[in-house]
């Protein structure tokens, strides 16, 4: 069965992260994943109907990856044990790919595109960067306004990129 349609080749890890979560949390399977659903003891009944939650999940998440990631993770006891392998691995903030969308960013223009597709071209680099950059989000409640500051900068930021890159003259 397929939970999502993006298979994960090394490459694509938090798009491939982020459809899983979904998906699992969609199906009540999350607490499995991130260990908030513990392992029964050994000798109540709940044992083996844990153990085959935990295969089912094992088979899906294994099924979703590559051959050759695959391969490389086939032997995790649990998937929980899966999710911090491949997190240890491929969940690293990778200076290559910011790099990459920062130059993706630089050189993105609206062209012969209408602007909805050059819009969500735009989106789609700036929600990659949000979930690659290493910059911490404050989840506080402050009263100082510099969260409300540096949300209103990047959205300003967003829309100064947008405006550049859209065609000099409107076609009617």
């Amino acid at each position: 069965m397929d939970l999502i349609n993006i298979n994960f080749d090394g490459k694509t890890y938090v798009n491939w992260r982020r459809g899983m979560l979904i998906s699992l949390f969609a199906k009540n399977k999350l607490g499995f994943i991130n260990g908030s659903c513990e392992k029964p003891e050994e000798e109540t009944p709940l044992i083996d109907q844990w153990r085959r939650y935990i295969d089912m999940l094992l088979a899906w998440l294994l099924y979703s990856l590559r051959r050759e990631v695959a391969k490389s993770v086939i032997y995790s006891q649990t998937t929980e044990d899966l999710r911090k392998e491949l997190e240890k691995r491929y969940g690293q903030t990778d200076g290559a790919k910011i790099f990459q969308l920062q130059r993706e960013l630089k050189n993105i223009y609206q062209g012969t595109n209408h602007v909805i597709s050059y819009f969500n071209r735009l989106k789609k680099i700036w929600d990659q960067t949000k979930v690659t950059n290493t910059l911490m989000i404050c989840s506080c409640d402050c009263n100082c306004g510099a969260k409300t500051h540096n949300v209103k900068m990047n959205e300003d930021q967003q829309l100064i990129q947008f405006i550049i890159g859209l065609n000099e003259k409107l076609e009617a």
